[in-house]
Protein backbone atom coordinates (compact mmCIF):
# COMPACT_ATOMS: atom_id res chain seq x y z
CA UNK A 1 0.00 0.00 0.00
CA UNK A 2 1.40 3.31 -0.94
CA UNK A 3 1.15 6.48 1.93
CA UNK A 4 0.86 9.73 0.59
CA UNK A 5 1.72 11.84 2.83
CA UNK A 6 0.85 15.99 3.05
CA UNK A 7 1.17 18.76 5.38
CA UNK A 8 1.72 22.36 4.75
CA UNK A 9 3.96 23.99 7.26
CA UNK A 10 4.62 27.56 9.10
CA UNK A 11 7.94 28.17 6.99
CA UNK A 12 6.53 26.88 3.46
CA UNK A 13 7.48 29.26 1.12
CA UNK A 14 5.63 27.81 -1.98
CA UNK A 15 1.78 27.53 -2.92
CA UNK A 16 0.87 24.13 -2.51
CA UNK A 17 -1.49 23.38 -1.10
CA UNK A 18 -2.93 20.50 1.12
CA UNK A 19 -5.65 19.93 -1.65
CA UNK A 20 -3.14 20.09 -4.36
CA UNK A 21 -0.82 17.65 -2.45
CA UNK A 22 -3.60 14.79 -1.61
CA UNK A 23 -4.52 15.14 -5.85
CA UNK A 24 -0.99 14.60 -7.05
CA UNK A 25 -0.72 11.95 -4.71
CA UNK A 26 -3.59 9.67 -5.50
CA UNK A 27 -3.06 10.92 -9.39
CA UNK A 28 0.26 9.11 -8.93
CA UNK A 29 -1.53 5.74 -6.99
CA UNK A 30 -4.07 5.70 -10.18
CA UNK A 31 -0.93 5.47 -12.89
CA UNK A 32 1.42 3.12 -10.62
CA UNK A 33 -1.94 0.49 -9.57
CA UNK A 34 -0.81 1.25 -6.30
CA UNK A 35 -3.92 1.28 -2.95
CA UNK A 36 -3.38 4.05 -0.86
CA UNK A 37 -3.83 5.79 2.61
CA UNK A 38 -3.63 9.42 3.03
CA UNK A 39 -1.64 10.66 6.17
CA UNK A 40 -2.53 14.59 6.21
CA UNK A 41 -1.09 16.39 8.46
CA UNK A 42 -3.07 19.79 8.08
CA UNK A 43 -1.59 23.04 7.60
CA UNK A 44 0.64 25.02 9.84
CA UNK A 45 2.49 21.81 11.14
CA UNK A 46 6.59 22.76 11.12
CA UNK A 47 8.53 19.77 9.86
CA UNK A 48 10.76 20.83 12.59
CA UNK A 49 8.44 19.01 15.25
CA UNK A 50 9.10 16.33 17.09
CA UNK A 51 7.23 13.23 15.65
CA UNK A 52 4.84 13.21 18.86
CA UNK A 53 3.48 16.55 17.81
CA UNK A 54 2.86 14.95 14.31
CA UNK A 55 -0.08 12.41 14.78
CA UNK A 56 -0.26 11.65 11.15
CA UNK A 57 3.72 10.72 10.73
CA UNK A 58 3.49 8.09 14.04
CA UNK A 59 0.60 6.56 12.29
CA UNK A 60 2.54 6.94 8.87
CA UNK A 61 5.86 5.20 10.48
CA UNK A 62 3.75 2.72 12.51
CA UNK A 63 2.12 1.15 9.47
CA UNK A 64 5.51 1.41 7.97
CA UNK A 65 6.65 -0.72 11.07
CA UNK A 66 4.00 -3.07 10.78
CA UNK A 67 4.50 -3.74 7.24
CA UNK A 68 0.91 -2.09 5.69
CA UNK A 69 3.00 0.53 4.17
CA UNK A 70 5.39 -0.64 1.20
CA UNK A 71 6.29 2.69 -0.43
CA UNK A 72 5.24 6.34 0.45
CA UNK A 73 4.68 9.63 -1.68
CA UNK A 74 5.42 12.72 -0.76
CA UNK A 75 5.71 16.08 -2.65
CA UNK A 76 9.29 16.75 -1.09
CA UNK A 77 11.47 15.28 1.10
CA UNK A 78 11.32 18.38 3.71
CA UNK A 79 7.39 17.34 4.00
CA UNK A 80 8.67 14.52 5.81
CA UNK A 81 11.07 16.08 7.97
CA UNK A 82 13.13 19.27 8.95
CA UNK A 83 14.56 17.60 12.11
CA UNK A 84 17.66 15.72 11.92
CA UNK A 85 16.01 13.17 14.47
CA UNK A 86 13.03 12.33 12.91
CA UNK A 87 14.11 11.95 9.29
CA UNK A 88 17.13 9.45 10.87
CA UNK A 89 14.27 7.37 11.90
CA UNK A 90 12.04 7.80 8.47
CA UNK A 91 15.33 6.85 7.03
CA UNK A 92 16.55 3.95 9.04
CA UNK A 93 12.85 2.37 8.57
CA UNK A 94 12.74 2.30 4.97
CA UNK A 95 16.29 0.69 4.81
CA UNK A 96 15.04 -1.76 7.30
CA UNK A 97 11.40 -2.39 5.50
CA UNK A 98 12.94 -1.90 1.86
CA UNK A 99 9.99 1.06 1.49
CA UNK A 100 10.24 2.51 -1.81
CA UNK A 101 10.07 6.63 -1.70
CA UNK A 102 8.65 9.02 -4.35
CA UNK A 103 8.97 12.52 -4.67
CA UNK A 104 6.58 13.97 -6.74
CA UNK A 105 6.92 10.46 -8.70
CA UNK A 106 10.25 10.64 -8.96
CA UNK A 107 11.79 7.36 -7.07
CA UNK A 108 15.09 8.19 -4.84
CA UNK A 109 17.37 6.02 -3.85
CA UNK A 110 17.32 6.57 -0.22
CA UNK A 111 18.53 2.90 0.37
CA UNK A 112 21.46 3.33 -1.45
CA UNK A 113 24.70 4.46 0.46
CA UNK A 114 25.18 7.68 -2.08
CA UNK A 115 21.21 7.57 -1.39
CA UNK A 116 21.81 7.75 2.41
CA UNK A 117 24.44 10.27 2.53
CA UNK A 118 22.68 12.72 -0.23
CA UNK A 119 19.39 12.39 1.66
CA UNK A 120 21.37 12.89 5.07
CA UNK A 121 23.28 15.75 4.06
CA UNK A 122 19.54 17.03 2.85
CA UNK A 123 18.24 16.63 6.40
CA UNK A 124 20.91 18.41 7.55
CA UNK A 125 20.74 21.31 5.79
CA UNK A 126 16.87 21.71 6.67
CA UNK A 127 17.26 21.24 10.32
CA UNK A 128 20.03 24.21 9.96
CA UNK A 129 17.45 26.57 7.91
CA UNK A 130 14.92 25.79 11.13
CA UNK A 131 17.62 26.64 13.77
CA UNK A 132 18.75 29.81 11.50
CA UNK A 133 15.40 30.97 11.51
CA UNK A 134 14.70 30.29 14.60
CA UNK A 135 17.96 32.04 15.47
CA UNK A 136 17.10 35.22 12.89
CA UNK A 137 13.62 35.31 14.44
CA UNK A 138 14.77 35.71 18.42
CA UNK A 139 17.53 38.05 17.22
CA UNK A 140 15.37 40.59 15.42
CA UNK A 141 12.91 40.40 18.35
CA UNK A 142 15.55 41.37 20.46
CA UNK A 143 16.43 44.28 17.85
CA UNK A 144 12.61 44.84 18.30
CA UNK A 145 13.00 45.18 21.87
CA UNK A 146 16.05 47.77 21.77
CA UNK A 147 14.22 49.81 19.23
CA UNK A 148 11.75 50.02 21.69
CA UNK A 149 9.01 48.24 19.93
CA UNK A 150 6.04 45.85 21.52
CA UNK A 151 6.18 41.80 20.70
CA UNK A 152 2.89 41.44 18.62
CA UNK A 153 0.31 43.09 20.46
CA UNK A 154 1.28 41.74 24.07
CA UNK A 155 1.74 44.80 26.36
CA UNK A 156 0.93 45.38 29.97
CA UNK A 157 -2.11 47.42 31.31
CA UNK A 158 -1.34 50.63 30.54
CA UNK A 159 0.12 50.28 27.18
CA UNK A 160 -0.04 50.33 23.81
CA UNK A 161 1.80 49.64 20.30
CA UNK A 162 1.41 52.56 17.96
CA UNK A 163 1.34 52.42 13.90
CA UNK A 164 4.83 52.12 13.48
CA UNK A 165 4.74 49.05 16.40
CA UNK A 166 6.38 51.24 19.31
CA UNK A 167 5.64 51.06 23.08
CA UNK A 168 3.64 54.17 23.90
CA UNK A 169 1.49 54.81 26.80
CA UNK A 170 -2.03 54.35 26.67
CA UNK A 171 -3.86 57.21 27.73
CA UNK A 172 -7.48 55.54 28.36
CA UNK A 173 -5.76 52.51 30.45
CA UNK A 174 -2.90 55.14 32.27
CA UNK A 175 -5.95 55.90 35.14
CA UNK A 176 -6.82 52.65 36.08
CA UNK A 177 -2.80 51.79 36.83
CA UNK A 178 -2.50 55.16 38.34
CA UNK A 179 -5.66 54.22 40.89
CA UNK A 180 -4.13 50.79 41.76
CA UNK A 181 -0.38 52.89 42.57
CA UNK A 182 -1.99 55.12 44.47
CA UNK A 183 -4.28 53.09 46.78
CA UNK A 184 -1.66 50.77 47.58
CA UNK A 185 0.60 53.80 48.86
CA UNK A 186 -3.27 54.35 50.73
CA UNK A 187 -1.96 50.70 52.41
CA UNK A 188 -4.88 48.88 50.81
CA UNK A 189 -3.68 45.24 49.72
CA UNK A 190 -4.55 43.61 46.15
CA UNK A 191 -7.91 41.99 47.59
CA UNK A 192 -8.97 45.39 48.39
CA UNK A 193 -7.92 46.88 45.29
CA UNK A 194 -9.34 43.98 43.28
CA UNK A 195 -12.89 43.93 44.98
CA UNK A 196 -12.54 47.84 44.08
CA UNK A 197 -11.79 47.59 40.31
CA UNK A 198 -14.50 45.15 40.28
CA UNK A 199 -17.46 46.49 41.94
CA UNK A 200 -16.68 49.72 40.05
CA UNK A 201 -16.56 47.98 36.63
CA UNK A 202 -13.49 48.47 35.49
CA UNK A 203 -12.52 46.09 32.76
CA UNK A 204 -9.39 44.04 32.81
CA UNK A 205 -7.33 43.92 29.78
CA UNK A 206 -8.35 40.56 28.84
CA UNK A 207 -12.45 41.16 29.36
CA UNK A 208 -11.98 43.56 26.82
CA UNK A 209 -11.22 40.86 24.01
CA UNK A 210 -14.26 38.95 21.71
CA UNK A 211 -15.17 35.48 22.46
CA UNK A 212 -14.37 32.86 24.84
CA UNK A 213 -11.78 31.13 26.60
CA UNK A 214 -11.62 27.56 28.02
CA UNK A 215 -11.34 26.65 31.93
CA UNK A 216 -10.86 23.09 32.97
CA UNK A 217 -12.26 21.74 36.49
CA UNK A 218 -8.64 20.28 38.22
CA UNK A 219 -10.90 17.69 39.96
CA UNK A 220 -13.31 16.43 37.62
CA UNK A 221 -11.54 17.19 33.96
CA UNK A 222 -14.29 18.78 32.84
CA UNK A 223 -13.66 21.59 30.18
CA UNK A 224 -16.24 24.79 30.29
CA UNK A 225 -16.20 27.63 28.10
CA UNK A 226 -16.30 31.07 29.57
CA UNK A 227 -17.00 34.68 28.21
CA UNK A 228 -13.98 36.61 28.10
CA UNK A 229 -15.56 39.70 28.84
CA UNK A 230 -16.44 37.70 32.50
CA UNK A 231 -13.05 37.66 33.47
CA UNK A 232 -12.73 39.33 36.82
CA UNK A 233 -9.66 41.23 38.58
CA UNK A 234 -7.47 38.53 40.50
CA UNK A 235 -5.06 39.73 43.10
CA UNK A 236 -2.55 38.44 41.06
CA UNK A 237 -3.74 40.73 38.40
CA UNK A 238 -3.16 43.33 40.75
CA UNK A 239 0.06 42.42 42.50
CA UNK A 240 1.96 41.66 39.16
CA UNK A 241 0.83 45.62 37.71
CA UNK A 242 2.44 46.52 41.29
CA UNK A 243 5.37 45.28 40.70
CA UNK A 244 6.27 45.65 37.32
CA UNK A 245 9.34 47.34 36.55
CA UNK A 246 8.30 48.92 32.98
CA UNK A 247 6.12 51.36 34.89
CA UNK A 248 8.96 53.17 36.28
CA UNK A 249 10.74 53.23 32.49
CA UNK A 250 12.82 49.76 32.76
CA UNK A 251 11.07 47.32 30.74
CA UNK A 252 12.58 43.35 31.26
CA UNK A 253 13.23 40.96 28.24
CA UNK A 254 15.57 37.87 29.28
CA UNK A 255 17.88 38.72 31.42
CA UNK A 256 18.49 42.60 30.69
CA UNK A 257 16.45 45.81 31.05
CA UNK A 258 15.51 48.02 28.08
CA UNK A 259 14.51 51.39 28.61
CA UNK A 260 10.61 52.48 27.62
CA UNK A 261 8.01 55.37 28.36
CA UNK A 262 7.47 55.46 32.17
CA UNK A 263 4.19 56.39 33.53
CA UNK A 264 5.64 56.96 37.08
CA UNK A 265 9.14 57.97 38.18
CA UNK A 266 11.80 56.08 39.27
CA UNK A 267 11.60 57.60 43.12
CA UNK A 268 7.44 57.11 43.62
CA UNK A 269 7.74 53.82 41.84
CA UNK A 270 10.57 52.55 44.58
CA UNK A 271 8.00 53.76 47.41
CA UNK A 272 4.97 51.94 46.09
CA UNK A 273 6.79 49.07 46.17
CA UNK A 274 8.15 49.91 49.83
CA UNK A 275 4.55 50.00 51.09
CA UNK A 276 3.20 47.07 48.93
CA UNK A 277 6.21 45.01 51.08
CA UNK A 278 4.64 46.91 54.46
CA UNK A 279 1.46 45.84 53.37
CA UNK A 280 2.11 42.31 52.94
CA UNK A 281 3.71 42.16 56.01
CA UNK A 282 1.22 44.03 58.24
CA UNK A 283 -1.78 42.44 56.35
CA UNK A 284 -4.32 41.62 59.32
CA UNK A 285 -7.09 39.23 58.47
CA UNK A 286 -8.23 38.99 62.33
CA UNK A 287 -8.63 35.71 64.18
CA UNK A 288 -8.67 32.48 61.73
CA UNK A 289 -11.58 30.69 62.16
CA UNK A 290 -11.16 26.64 60.32
CA UNK A 291 -14.50 26.07 59.02
CA UNK A 292 -14.70 22.59 57.61
CA UNK A 293 -17.06 22.13 54.96
CA UNK A 294 -17.91 18.32 54.14
CA UNK A 295 -18.85 18.38 51.14
CA UNK A 296 -16.30 21.02 49.32
CA UNK A 297 -14.92 20.21 45.75
CA UNK A 298 -18.06 17.71 45.54
CA UNK A 299 -20.77 20.25 44.43
CA UNK A 300 -21.80 22.08 40.93
CA UNK A 301 -23.95 24.39 39.95
CA UNK A 302 -26.52 22.20 37.40
CA UNK A 303 -27.39 25.73 35.87
CA UNK A 304 -23.85 27.59 34.90
CA UNK A 305 -21.84 24.57 36.32
CA UNK A 306 -19.21 26.95 38.24
CA UNK A 307 -18.39 25.41 41.74
CA UNK A 308 -20.20 25.49 45.03
CA UNK A 309 -18.50 26.76 47.89
CA UNK A 310 -19.55 27.30 51.43
CA UNK A 311 -19.62 30.41 53.50
CA UNK A 312 -20.20 30.67 57.10
CA UNK A 313 -19.66 32.02 60.28
CA UNK A 314 -19.56 31.03 64.05
CA UNK A 315 -23.30 32.54 64.97
CA UNK A 316 -24.48 31.03 62.08
CA UNK A 317 -25.75 33.97 60.32
CA UNK A 318 -23.96 32.91 57.07
CA UNK A 319 -24.24 29.21 57.05
CA UNK A 320 -24.82 27.55 53.14
CA UNK A 321 -23.50 26.40 49.99
CA UNK A 322 -23.57 28.80 46.94
CA UNK A 323 -22.68 28.97 43.38
CA UNK A 324 -19.04 30.83 43.03
CA UNK A 325 -20.88 33.05 40.53
CA UNK A 326 -22.05 35.00 43.44
CA UNK A 327 -18.89 36.46 43.76
CA UNK A 328 -19.46 38.47 40.76
CA UNK A 329 -22.59 40.92 40.62
CA UNK A 330 -22.57 40.98 36.94
CA UNK A 331 -22.65 37.15 36.39
CA UNK A 332 -25.92 36.51 36.13
CA UNK A 333 -26.63 32.51 36.95
CA UNK A 334 -29.65 32.93 39.97
CA UNK A 335 -29.23 29.33 41.12
CA UNK A 336 -29.91 29.51 44.71
CA UNK A 337 -27.49 28.79 48.27
CA UNK A 338 -29.03 25.96 49.95
CA UNK A 339 -27.96 25.40 53.89
CA UNK A 340 -25.03 23.78 54.64
CA UNK A 341 -26.49 21.46 57.37
CA UNK A 342 -29.91 20.24 55.72
CA UNK A 343 -27.40 19.41 52.20
CA UNK A 344 -24.64 17.50 54.71
CA UNK A 345 -27.51 15.62 56.03
CA UNK A 346 -29.22 14.80 52.61
CA UNK A 347 -25.83 13.50 51.28
CA UNK A 348 -25.17 11.54 54.10
CA UNK A 349 -28.41 9.65 54.57
CA UNK A 350 -28.57 8.99 50.78
CA UNK A 351 -24.84 7.42 51.12
CA UNK A 352 -25.64 5.17 54.34
CA UNK A 353 -29.04 3.88 52.76
CA UNK A 354 -28.69 0.15 52.67
CA UNK A 355 -30.29 0.74 49.07
CA UNK A 356 -27.08 1.94 47.61
CA UNK A 357 -25.58 -1.25 48.22
CA UNK A 358 -28.51 -3.28 46.16
CA UNK A 359 -28.10 -0.81 43.33
CA UNK A 360 -24.30 -2.30 42.97
CA UNK A 361 -25.00 -5.12 43.25
CA UNK A 362 -27.82 -5.49 40.87
CA UNK A 363 -25.76 -3.51 37.81
CA UNK A 364 -23.09 -6.41 38.14
CA UNK A 365 -25.42 -8.67 37.75
CA UNK A 366 -27.35 -6.74 34.57
CA UNK A 367 -23.91 -6.60 32.95
CA UNK A 368 -23.88 -2.81 32.88
CA UNK A 369 -20.34 -2.63 34.10
CA UNK A 370 -18.94 -5.02 31.60
CA UNK A 371 -18.97 -2.04 29.11
CA UNK A 372 -17.42 0.65 31.25
CA UNK A 373 -14.58 -1.63 32.04
CA UNK A 374 -13.31 -2.20 28.65
CA UNK A 375 -13.67 0.94 28.31
CA UNK A 376 -11.66 1.81 30.59
CA UNK A 377 -9.13 -1.12 30.26
CA UNK A 378 -8.78 0.31 26.74
CA UNK A 379 -7.93 4.31 27.91
CA UNK A 380 -5.63 2.50 30.39
CA UNK A 381 -3.08 0.93 28.22
CA UNK A 382 -3.55 4.15 25.70
CA UNK A 383 -2.36 6.24 28.59
CA UNK A 384 1.00 3.67 29.23
CA UNK A 385 1.38 3.99 25.75
CA UNK A 386 1.87 7.76 25.48
CA UNK A 387 3.68 7.73 28.83
CA UNK A 388 6.65 4.79 27.26
CA UNK A 389 6.61 7.17 24.06
CA UNK A 390 7.18 10.15 26.14
CA UNK A 391 10.04 8.85 28.05
CA UNK A 392 11.62 7.61 24.63
CA UNK A 393 11.08 11.13 23.67
CA UNK A 394 12.92 12.00 26.44
CA UNK A 395 15.89 9.58 26.13
CA UNK A 396 16.44 10.42 22.53
CA UNK A 397 16.46 14.01 23.29
CA UNK A 398 19.32 13.27 25.84
CA UNK A 399 20.87 11.54 23.08
CA UNK A 400 21.18 14.11 20.25
CA UNK A 401 22.86 15.91 23.54
CA UNK A 402 25.47 13.52 24.37
CA UNK A 403 26.32 12.43 20.51
CA UNK A 404 26.56 16.57 20.27
CA UNK A 405 24.21 16.90 17.81
CA UNK A 406 22.22 19.54 19.64
CA UNK A 407 23.60 21.95 22.93
CA UNK A 408 21.73 21.30 26.02
CA UNK A 409 19.92 24.51 25.46
CA UNK A 410 18.30 23.41 22.68
CA UNK A 411 16.04 21.54 24.76
CA UNK A 412 15.14 22.69 27.64
CA UNK A 413 11.94 23.77 26.47
CA UNK A 414 10.90 20.38 24.92
CA UNK A 415 12.25 18.78 28.45
CA UNK A 416 9.91 20.91 30.00
CA UNK A 417 6.82 20.03 27.62
CA UNK A 418 7.52 16.11 28.27
CA UNK A 419 7.66 16.72 32.22
CA UNK A 420 4.33 18.07 32.35
CA UNK A 421 2.87 16.08 29.59
CA UNK A 422 3.91 12.94 31.65
CA UNK A 423 2.77 14.35 34.84
CA UNK A 424 -0.71 15.15 33.33
CA UNK A 425 -0.74 11.80 31.83
CA UNK A 426 -0.18 10.23 35.12
CA UNK A 427 -2.71 11.68 37.06
CA UNK A 428 -5.31 10.95 34.42
CA UNK A 429 -4.14 7.44 34.65
CA UNK A 430 -3.98 6.65 38.22
CA UNK A 431 -7.96 8.52 38.00
CA UNK A 432 -9.03 6.18 35.66
CA UNK A 433 -7.07 2.84 37.18
CA UNK A 434 -8.46 3.12 40.50
CA UNK A 435 -12.15 3.42 38.72
CA UNK A 436 -11.30 0.05 37.05
CA UNK A 437 -10.32 -1.07 40.30
CA UNK A 438 -13.67 0.00 41.92
CA UNK A 439 -15.32 -2.13 39.14
CA UNK A 440 -13.19 -4.89 38.13
CA UNK A 441 -13.55 -7.31 41.27
CA UNK A 442 -17.73 -7.62 42.32
CA UNK A 443 -17.01 -9.36 45.51
CA UNK A 444 -14.37 -7.46 46.41
CA UNK A 445 -16.22 -3.76 45.88
CA UNK A 446 -18.93 -4.91 47.73
CA UNK A 447 -17.16 -5.99 50.32
CA UNK A 448 -15.80 -3.37 50.83
CA UNK A 449 -18.23 -1.06 50.40
CA UNK A 450 -19.71 -2.52 53.34
CA UNK A 451 -16.69 -2.02 55.43
CA UNK A 452 -16.44 1.48 54.55
CA UNK A 453 -19.93 2.21 56.09
CA UNK A 454 -20.29 0.27 58.46
CA UNK A 455 -22.45 -2.72 58.04
CA UNK A 456 -20.63 -5.79 58.09
CA UNK A 457 -20.95 -8.43 55.28
CA UNK A 458 -21.83 -11.80 54.32
CA UNK A 459 -18.89 -13.90 53.75
CA UNK A 460 -18.19 -17.08 52.75
CA UNK A 461 -14.16 -17.47 53.51
CA UNK A 462 -14.36 -17.99 57.65
CA UNK A 463 -10.87 -16.21 58.04
CA UNK A 464 -11.60 -13.35 56.14
CA UNK A 465 -14.96 -12.76 57.95
CA UNK A 466 -13.31 -13.21 60.80
CA UNK A 467 -10.57 -10.25 59.38
CA UNK A 468 -13.44 -8.48 58.47
CA UNK A 469 -15.26 -8.40 61.95
CA UNK A 470 -12.36 -7.45 63.82
CA UNK A 471 -11.59 -4.45 62.03
CA UNK A 472 -15.81 -3.16 62.12
CA UNK A 473 -15.57 -4.19 65.91
CA UNK A 474 -11.99 -1.87 66.01
CA UNK A 475 -13.41 0.76 63.90
CA UNK A 476 -16.60 1.38 64.70
CA UNK A 477 -16.54 -0.09 68.76
CA UNK A 478 -19.77 -1.91 68.43
CA UNK A 479 -21.69 1.20 68.78
CA UNK A 480 -23.35 1.90 65.31
CA UNK A 481 -21.89 3.95 62.64
CA UNK A 482 -19.97 7.52 64.04
CA UNK A 483 -17.51 8.07 61.71
CA UNK A 484 -14.76 11.03 62.30
CA UNK A 485 -15.81 14.03 59.97
CA UNK A 486 -12.29 13.12 58.34
CA UNK A 487 -13.74 9.46 57.61
CA UNK A 488 -16.90 11.02 56.52
CA UNK A 489 -14.67 13.58 53.89
CA UNK A 490 -12.83 10.70 52.90
CA UNK A 491 -15.88 8.14 52.31
CA UNK A 492 -17.64 11.00 50.13
CA UNK A 493 -14.45 11.96 48.05
CA UNK A 494 -14.15 8.20 47.55
CA UNK A 495 -17.64 7.07 46.38
CA UNK A 496 -18.89 10.32 44.99
CA UNK A 497 -18.02 11.85 41.98
CA UNK A 498 -20.12 14.94 41.57
CA UNK A 499 -23.43 16.64 43.37
CA UNK A 500 -25.18 18.66 40.81
CA UNK A 501 -27.57 21.19 42.71
CA UNK A 502 -30.60 23.08 40.76
CA UNK A 503 -33.01 25.31 42.28
CA UNK A 504 -36.53 26.14 40.77
CA UNK A 505 -37.63 29.47 41.70
CA UNK A 506 -41.58 28.54 40.46
CA UNK A 507 -42.35 25.40 42.43
CA UNK A 508 -39.56 26.25 45.09
CA UNK A 509 -37.70 23.08 44.89
CA UNK A 510 -34.36 22.26 44.79
CA UNK A 511 -33.14 18.83 42.44
CA UNK A 512 -29.53 17.18 43.74
CA UNK A 513 -28.40 14.94 41.28
CA UNK A 514 -25.63 12.44 42.49
CA UNK A 515 -22.99 10.94 39.98
CA UNK A 516 -21.20 8.66 41.76
CA UNK A 517 -17.52 6.93 41.44
CA UNK A 518 -19.43 3.66 41.51
CA UNK A 519 -21.06 1.64 38.43
CA UNK A 520 -24.29 2.63 39.08
CA UNK A 521 -27.08 5.42 37.90
CA UNK A 522 -26.90 9.20 38.51
CA UNK A 523 -30.16 9.66 41.15
CA UNK A 524 -31.91 12.84 41.49
CA UNK A 525 -33.30 13.91 45.23
CA UNK A 526 -35.76 16.77 46.06
CA UNK A 527 -35.91 19.02 48.28
CA UNK A 528 -38.28 21.93 49.34
CA UNK A 529 -37.24 25.78 50.06
CA UNK A 530 -38.25 25.27 53.59
CA UNK A 531 -36.48 22.41 53.81
CA UNK A 532 -39.53 20.14 55.32
CA UNK A 533 -39.18 17.34 53.36
CA UNK A 534 -36.76 15.20 51.01
CA UNK A 535 -38.36 12.64 48.58
CA UNK A 536 -36.52 10.35 46.77
CA UNK A 537 -37.45 10.42 43.46
CA UNK A 538 -36.84 6.36 42.92
CA UNK A 539 -38.31 5.30 46.02
CA UNK A 540 -40.95 7.67 45.72
CA UNK A 541 -39.87 7.94 49.97
CA UNK A 542 -40.30 11.26 51.79
CA UNK A 543 -38.44 11.85 54.80
CA UNK A 544 -38.59 14.63 57.38
CA UNK A 545 -35.21 16.76 57.28
CA UNK A 546 -35.57 17.58 61.54
CA UNK A 547 -34.06 20.76 60.00
CA UNK A 548 -36.77 22.56 62.26
CA UNK A 549 -38.89 21.46 64.52
CA UNK A 550 -41.95 18.66 63.51
CA UNK A 551 -44.53 21.48 65.04
CA UNK A 552 -43.30 24.34 63.14
CA UNK A 553 -45.26 23.14 60.10
CA UNK A 554 -49.02 22.10 60.09
CA UNK A 555 -49.97 18.80 58.48
CA UNK A 556 -51.34 20.71 55.87
CA UNK A 557 -48.74 22.41 54.54
CA UNK A 558 -46.64 19.14 54.77
CA UNK A 559 -49.27 17.58 52.74
CA UNK A 560 -48.89 20.75 50.14
CA UNK A 561 -45.38 20.11 50.53
CA UNK A 562 -45.97 16.56 49.68
CA UNK A 563 -47.91 16.79 46.75
CA UNK A 564 -45.11 19.59 45.31
CA UNK A 565 -42.38 17.50 45.74
CA UNK A 566 -44.19 14.43 43.88
CA UNK A 567 -45.91 16.30 41.34
CA UNK A 568 -42.61 18.13 40.25
CA UNK A 569 -40.86 14.98 39.99
CA UNK A 570 -42.83 13.74 37.27
CA UNK A 571 -42.68 16.83 34.97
Amino acid sequence: MLAIYTRLSRESEDSNSIENQIREGKQFAKDKGFEYKIYNEGEGISGGAEIKYRPQLEMMLADMTSGKITAVYTRKGERIARNVHTWYTFADLVKEKNIEVYYQGVLQQISTPDGTLFSRLLSDFNTYTIDKQSYLTKRSLLDNVLEGKAHGKSTPLGYKADAGGYIVIDETEKPIVEKIYEMCLDGKGSTTIKHYLNNNNVPTRYSKKEGTYKVKDRRTGIITNKNRKDVKWSDNQVQAILKNPMYKGKRKWNDQFVDCPAIFNELYWQKVQHQYNHNARTKNTGKKVDHKYLLKGLLECDQCNRNYYGRTRVNKRDNYYMCSSKRYKDLKCTNRAINIDVLDDIVWNVMYDDNLYHKIANSYKQGDVIKRRDQLKLKVSTHNKEIENLSKQHKRTIDLVLKGLVDESEITESKKRIARETLTLNEILEKDKEELRQISNENKILTEFKIDWGKGAKIEDANLADAINQRLTKKYRQVGFMPSYNEKKRLLQKYVKRIFINYNHIARVYSIRFCYNLPIKDEVHLVDANYIFTYDVTKDIFDETEFYPSNKFTDKKKQETVEKLRGFSVR
